[in-house]
């Protein structure tokens, strides 16, 4: 059996090697090679998660009631972690590309890759990676299918949440006053909240899909919107309103035009016909608003412009819509709860449904576990 083995980072699904037996055992040893992580070397048809390597030659597979796993190290306040070797490193000793960071001695390979047009966003069958074009990257999540379990991200997210409390809700509360600022402004108040919607939403998704991946740099996320794609996250908002107007206008012409009509005298025979129509005219809001919610962080995380991001998202959701529906409903039931809890319960389940879309996110576009690359 060859003695070179490939794994997958669980930071963002890159293959790294060739490393040696002893270098994997020692990655199993300090939990960085966990029973899910994918691995591979000559000889293995497919990448296979280490946890099921039939016993035999080289590393054996970890057994099932083994202890859990060391938990990787997180970066600290100035360091980061490089997306070619999985190191941390300090913040001064590594460049950045496309929101992604590579230390001094990754960055000739790192610079060879992008020659050849390989890129953040190659797909590597098997690997977790998925192409950056979004057009490529739709064909390939059609293709496979995917499966988003409720339960699972809303669970992550508690623990998220429990675990980063002040962090989280501290987040959270200042990003949704900040969005609110504009109506301070006179005359021109919605459009400042507009403009400043996208910017601060982008900067929170962003807070949380680091938090979720081990790399953030704490509260300082919740700003990252206001950089190179300030101008891509308030065009969302802003075709977004535009287009909700637009659908709603028939909605809210028959509902004052009914109106209108019993206030004339003109009998109430309109009034059920008013509880029919407008219903049926809100449905394309409603299935506008869940199938968008993926669309600032495909701009913040991905780097897409505002309308891909748009169509992408909702090219995306809509293969699974109502798993997405029900997954509002959830989020509305925690704020229902947050508000019957003398309404500082909201500021817990502001976060905890925050964290549970982005997890959701993170396992379609980020490390492709709802697409089944993870076991």
């Amino acid at each position: 059996m060859s003695s070179e083995w490939f794994y997958t980072r669980r930071v963002d699904r890159q293959q790294v090697g060739p490393i040696t037996e002893e270098e994997l055992l020692r990655l199993v040893g300090t939990g960085r090679i966990r029973g899910d992580t994918l691995v591979w070397h000559e000889g293995l048809a497919n990448w296979q998660p280490y946890g099921e390597l039939k016993p035999g030659p080289g590393p054996a597979p970890l057994p099932e009631a083994s202890a859990p796993p060391i938990a990787e190290p997180a970066p600290a306040g100035n360091e980061v972690v490089c997306v070619e070797c999985g190191k941390i490193v300090s913040r001064e000793d590594a460049i950045s590309y496309g929101g992604n960071w590579v230390c001094a001695a990754c960055k000739p390979i790192f610079v060879q890759k992008l020659k050849e047009g390989a890129g953040l966003g190659t797909f590597i069958p098997g690997a977790g990676n998925l192409p950056s074009d979004p057009e490529e990257l739709i064909k390939v999540i059609r293709q496979r299918g995917y499966s988003i379990d409720i339960g699972s991200c809303l669970t992550r997210s508690w623990e998220l949440v429990k675990n980063n409390f002040w962090l989280t809700v501290g987040a959270t509360f200042i990003s949704l006053l900040l969005q609110q600022a504009g109506q301070v402004v006179p005359i021109l108040g919605f459009l400042v909240v507009l403009a400043l919607a996208g910017i601060m939403k982008g900067g929170l998704y962003n807070f949380f899909i680091k938090l979720i991946r081990g790399q953030s740099d704490g509260l300082t996320d919740i700003f990252s919107g206001f950089g190179p794609r300030w101008a891509q996250l308030m065009l969302v908002t802003v075709i977004q309103t535009f287009i909700m107007i637009l659908v709603a206008l028939p909605g809210i012409l028959v509902f004052l035009g009914a109106t209108y009509s019993l206030r004339g005298g003109h009998g109430h025979s309109v009034s059920p016909l008013i509880m029919l129509i407008v219903p049926v005219l809100l449905v394309p809001l409603v299935y506008l608003g869940v199938s968008w919610m993926f669309s600032v962080p495909l701009v913040i995380d991905r780097g897409l412009n505002a309308w891909p991001a748009i169509e992408l998202s909702r090219k995306v959701v809509t293969l699974h819509w109502g798993t997405f529906f029900l997954m509002g409903i959830v989020g509305g039931v925690l704020a229902m709860v947050g508000v019957l809890a003398c309404l500082a319960g909201l500021f817990v389940a502001m976060p905890v449904f925050t964290g549970m879309l982005m997890y959701a996110y993170d396992d379609i576009f980020g490390t492709g576990r709802a697409l089944g690359e993870i076991r």
